[in-house]
């Protein structure tokens, strides 16, 4: 019985022993996986901060971007001369706000080096050390409507408590467009009279329509288009300055004599005799094609009707459109007229833009134009004598030449006119 006792003991205490050793390897199991689970979490914390910290970098270095070049037209304006070097200037204002040295008020507080400190001490409330350090920092022409900016970036971030840390080198990259911001050449070229914000053309492409291509003669005209039936000529006599408008109607027999009132006529059969005014005749389906009520060209001595609507906008607003030698942004920040290989070099995209300058405005503003030279801007401001010509439904002072530009096509063929200049 002893012995059965005794051995039961044992056998007890040896399960208490496997037990507690069992137990224990189990908590020490717990415990490494704990900690293992816990640096885990360290480390996605950190590379979710370091994410973020690059997306938050790209979105400040395009709002930073944006204060900059608001700065340099500010600045150029306010000087009255160009920039030395405007991607230079632009990268200096990125980082430290200033252009030469000279601290810039509208950048104040507002530089990447005031993000970067920003987003240390984010980094820090958050139980983690980060470091951001910048490299190069570059400013190049992206195509005509932005500009690509890149920083060289160096980032370190580290676990307060020693868990962790991570090192990566990165680009922060992003597109600014030049859209809305002053055109330096404007200011620079009138006394600082004259401003024009950069706007891209709603019409590139679709500047003019040739509607109708038919026979005419007598000249040309431009005006506000009435289309009526010859079937009416009581509703035609009523219509006001006729001579001011162009009737379009599906023939003019037996009506010449009123038809010789208006500025001009378009006729969808051929025009009866003794019509002195321009007209374009067997114009098929002339009341159908030509808006009712709007205005065109009728090109008596070519036999068409031409629709120059949106380029008399696009040019009395001088908005802008793509340009293969007009100066592109960067370049007219250093009051240049025409795109210099440093900066076309930099990519293979067209960078260069061009407006219409408005002689008008100038005039207003007292500032002394030349009637005969072309409107296109970069041209108007230089000192080359360029032939220039007039266009027909364009105000008296429009000029447009014929130099190459985009697809080595001429300016008059580019703004589809090349065929009613004059």
């Amino acid at each position: 019985m002893e012995m059965k006792g005794l051995l039961f003991t044992l056998i007890i205490l040896a399960v208490t022993l496997g037990l507690i050793s069992y137990i224990s390897i189990q908590h020490a199991m717990i415990t490494f996986y704990g900690e293992r689970l816990a640096i885990e979490r360290r480390i996605n914390a950190m590379q979710s901060l370091y994410e973020s910290i690059k997306v938050d970098g790209e979105r400040a270095l395009e709002i930073v971007s944006r204060r900059a070049i608001s700065t340099a037209v500010g600045f150029v304006i306010t000087n009255g001369k160009g920039l030395e070097e405007a991607n230079s200037t632009l990268a200096e204002l990125i980082i430290n706000g200033s252009i030469n040295g000279v601290p810039q008020r509208l950048m104040e507080n507002a530089t990447l080096v005031d993000w970067k400190t920003k987003l240390e001490k984010a980094g820090l409330s958050l139980g983690f050390d980060t470091k951001i350090d910048f490299g190069k920092i570059f400013i190049r022409p992206f195509d005509s409507w932005s500009l690509l900016a890149e920083v060289e970036a160096n980032f370190s971030i580290a676990d307060l408590r020693g868990v962790a840390n991570l090192t990566r080198s990165d680009v922060l990259k992003t597109k600014v467009s030049i859209e809305d911001f002053e055109d330096p050449l404007y200011p620079l070229n009138t006394f600082g009279y004259a401003i024009n914000k950069i706007v891209k053309s709603p019409y590139i492409g679709n500047y003019t329509a040739n509607l109708i291509s038919a026979t005419g003669s007598n000249g040309w005209f431009y005006g506000l288009a009435t289309a009526i039936s010859s079937a009416q000529p009581e509703q035609i006599s009523t219509i006001v300055n006729k001579n001011q408008k162009i009737l379009v109607t599906d023939s003019t027999s037996g009506i010449v004599e009123l038809v010789n009132q208006f500025g001009a006529i378009v006729s969808e059969q051929q025009i009866a005799s003794g019509v002195t005014i321009p007209f374009v005749d067997n114009a098929t389906n002339a009341m159908q094609i030509i808006p009712n009520q709007s205005y065109v060209v009728v090109d008596g001595d070519n036999g068409k009707v031409w629709y120059v609507e949106n380029l008399r906008e696009h040019a009395n607003n001088s908005w802008y459109s793509s340009s293969l030698n007009g100066a592109s942004f960067l370049d007219r920040l250093e009051g240049k007229l025409r795109v210099q290989e440093k900066y076309s070099a930099l990519t293979p995209n067209i960078i260069g833009i061009e407006s219409f300058v408005n002689k008008d405005k100038f005039s207003a503003l007292g500032v002394p134009i030349d009637i005969n030279k072309t409107n296109i801007d970069y041209l108007y401001f230089s000192t080359l004598t360029i032939t220039s010509y007039k266009v027909k439904g364009m105000i008296d002072k429009f000029r447009i030449d014929e130099e190459l530009d985009l697809n080595n096509l001429p300016h008059s063929q580019l703004y589809g006119v090349n065929e009613i200049v004059y």
